[in-house]
């Protein structure tokens, strides 16, 4: 039997690291809140305040046009239209200055362009109807003041643009915040559970140093073994996959947000070739209904409009930005997908798993990582399908990848390569990185033991991929050394027998334990 006051000790080692994974636990979740709200915030009001910014800026872009048609076609109607969008901008204007958070850093900004805007839509509407009305004394008093109506123009055109930068600017800072945060979390939460399992490491040390009897009965070896190849292997393999989700979390963050800002800029710019389009659409039904001798003016008026917005450029524009937004979405859906396998823990049976899906599925998971810094080559032949926990092989695969990224400090090379033979399929990652020196490899796959600094990394990633491989019968293979690079090669049975034998085998020893 254990003696009570050893016994005790190690109940007290059991209980800093339950204290350790309690304190990271609620930590965890109050940041995950904390961003929560943050992101709504985001959501709620910075996303649409940067849309409400841009379809001002448009509007008053449309406006500046129809004072400027008006004059061109002497129609009286287009400074009605401007004068129902003058009435959509101040709505406009008005509703961003009722949000406090808009408000905090633009007050004096929105309040300068509100003032400026009302006295220029009335001084546009005095000088533009004048000159609508073609007679000459009113364009001459009109030619008097369209110099300085053009100076406000131009400095309330750029006020407005400048308004909606800031939008745009504020929305990328507050997201840029949100994953600066969660990752200084996560490396205060990674520093503190390493100080946390080294002190209960020393602790324990010093039990089994001076302490345990070396005479241990079999019961008690075997239900250490039993649990360290079921439960310790579980927690660590769970522990290194939310950390590798962690590391992932701004990158994606940053891949999701390009495409949507590619789709964001073009249907702003959409919306202006739909104004103009509206506009032709207008003047050829003018043109259906007319007399002969009504055509050449009308003519003249749809070449005018040719001339300025280039009906054929604006006809291809429209279709490449059409196939632009398509591939953003389609990548901002795939890049969810593959995030998707990771973030879900694998359910309690195998499934029939394919290699080359799993490395692609890893591959566009790190891209935004790799694509800075690594050239990527790949080599897949078709293999046959085995049966395995899938999402424990992708976070295999994501570790290999991300060591071989981490390796390499600038322009470096990643290949990547799938075969089969004689019954086994090899995954094998080639990198031309730092490489590491035979100490190094003597250690790499122990738990814990990293050769990154303090605060990179828990040292899991190895350990818990060669705990991965072998459970599935497999095998990794390492060749490195020092400033030449390392080869992973994993090596997969394509018929192996996924058992239940770790449940069996811990049950039976808890049997033999409570008998005892």
């Amino acid at each position: 039997m254990i003696n009570p006051n050893i016994k005790f000790k190690i109940w007290l080692v059991i209980g800093i690291l339950l204290i350790s994974i309690v304190i990271n636990s609620i930590a965890s979740q109050y940041v995950a809140r904390k961003n929560a709200v943050r992101l709504l915030n985001v959501s709620d009001v910075l996303i649409p305040a940067s849309h409400k910014s841009q379809e001002m800026l448009s509007s008053f872009k449309t406006q500046l046009r129809h004072y400027q048609d008006s004059v061109v076609f002497g129609d009286l109607g287009l400074l009605t239209e401007a004068a129902g969008l003058q009435l959509i901008i101040e709505q406009q204007l008005d509703s961003l200055m009722t949000d406090q958070i808009i408000m905090e850093n633009n007050k004096a900004l929105l309040e300068d362009i509100y003032d400026e805007y009302v006295q220029f839509c009335v001084a546009s509407q005095y000088v533009y109807g004048m000159l609508a009305k073609a007679d000459k004394e009113s364009v001459e008093k009109a030619q008097e003041l369209t110099p300085e109506l053009d100076e406000r123009k131009d400095l309330l055109l750029a006020r407005f643009t400048d308004f909606s930068g800031r939008m745009s600017k504020q929305l990328r800072n507050e997201i840029a915040a949100v994953n600066d945060d969660t990752r200084n979390v996560n490396t205060t939460l990674m520093l503190f559970s390493a100080i946390v399992v080294l002190v209960a490491l020393t602790v324990n040390y010093f039990i089994v140093k001076f302490k345990i009897i070396r005479s241990i009965d079999s019961v008690f070896e075997r239900l250490a073994v039993a649990e360290k190849d079921k439960e310790l292997t579980s927690q660590l393999y769970e522990r290194h996959r939310l950390e590798s989700l962690g590391e992932l979390a701004g990158g994606v963050a940053h891949e999701i947000n390009t495409p949507i800002a590619c789709v964001y800029n073009n249907l702003s710019i959409m919306d202006n070739y739909a104004n103009m389009l509206s506009d032709i659409i207008a003047l050829a039904e003018e043109m259906l209904a007319a007399d002969s001798d009504q055509l050449p003016p009308l003519l003249g008026k749809m070449q005018f409009l040719d001339e300025r917005e280039n009906f054929e450029f604006v006809m291809n524009d429209i279709g490449r930005m059409i196939s632009e937004s398509s591939e953003s979405i389609q990548r901002v859906s795939s890049i969810v997908s593959n995030m998707t396998l990771f973030a879900r823990p694998d359910a309690i049976d195998s499934v029939r798993y394919n290699v080359v899906d799993g490395v692609k599925s890893a591959l566009k998971i790190v891209h935004g990582e790799m694509i800075s810094k690594c050239k990527l080559y790949e080599d897949y032949q078709v293999v046959p399908e085995i049966i395995a926990f899938p999402g424990e092989i992708n976070l295999v695969f994501l570790s290999l990848l991300q060591n071989a990224i981490q390796a390499i400090l600038d322009d470096g090379t990643i290949w990547v390569r799938v075969w089969d033979k004689e019954g086994l399929i090899y995954v094998q990652i080639k990198d031309d990185g730092c490489g590491m020196s035979d100490e190094d490899m003597k250690y790499i796959f122990d738990p814990f033991y990293s050769t990154r600094p303090v605060g990179k990394g828990l040292g899991l990633g190895l350990s818990v991929a060669n705990s991965i491989i072998t459970k599935h019968g497999g095998t990794i293979e390492v060749a490195s050394g020092v400033g030449m690079g390392a080869t992973f090669t994993v090596v997969l049975p394509v018929i192996s027998k996924i058992s239940r034998q770790f449940s069996m085998k811990s049950a039976e020893v808890r049997e033999e334990v409570e008998n005892a």
